[in-house]
């Protein structure tokens, strides 16, 4: 069994999905910035962490910028098994805004979905809203729960579940997943 390397393991959505892959058949291994000087954007580094390991996954829930994102595909590229899977965490944000942050979303989720494609690699995209105890929502704000139809903010357990059933189904490929308490469903 190979790892599934998570970018960006430190935070709560990282530390949920890693649980989640590790009470089930698969094995987590997880890097980030604050613990582990990671740098997605130098593939140098990158390549000097990760070494020769094999992936059965990719699971990137870092914030990273469009070149720092097509860094850490490039890398991980030909340490992919055949079966392995590549997940991007996104966001709905960029449903509904032009921000700087929305355009950079908009990028990376049409990479991942090119570049799965193009080298014919399992590749999809799990969009969230408001999940709570992250670093956009680190605590439930009663005055957005009107805004979300399932009536409460999402966890990152959650999260994991979503991640893991990605994981875990080799016939889906290049799909949106959007995991936001309906959300989404309102701003069409």
């Amino acid at each position: 069994m190979n790892p599934i390397l998570i970018v960006g393991g430190c935070g709560q959505i990282g530390r949920a999905i890693a649980r989640r892959i590790f009470n089930s058949r698969f094995y987590p291994a997880s890097v980030c910035r604050c613990r582990d000087d990671f740098d997605a954007g130098s593939p140098d580094k990158m390549k000097m962490m990760l070494g020769d390991d094999r992936l059965d996954g990719l699971v990137m829930v870092a914030e990273a910028g469009a070149g720092a994102f097509q860094n850490v595909l490039s890398v991980a590229k030909p340490l992919l098994t055949r079966t392995a899977s590549v997940t991007l965490i996104s966001t709905i944000h960029h449903l509904t805004h032009d921000d700087d942050y929305a355009r950079s979303k908009r990028r990376q989720e049409a990479m991942l979905l090119e570049w799965g494609g193009h080298f014919k690699v399992r590749s999809n995209i799990l969009r969230l809203g408001h999940i709570v105890g992250t670093k956009a929502w680190p605590a439930e704000d009663a005055s957005r729960l009107p805004e979300i139809p399932a009536g409460r903010f999402g966890t990152p357990e959650e999260v994991g579940d979503a991640v893991l059933f990605i994981l875990s189904s080799e016939w889906l490929w290049g799909s949106v997943i959007t995991l936001d308490g309906g959300i989404s469903s309102l701003a069409k």
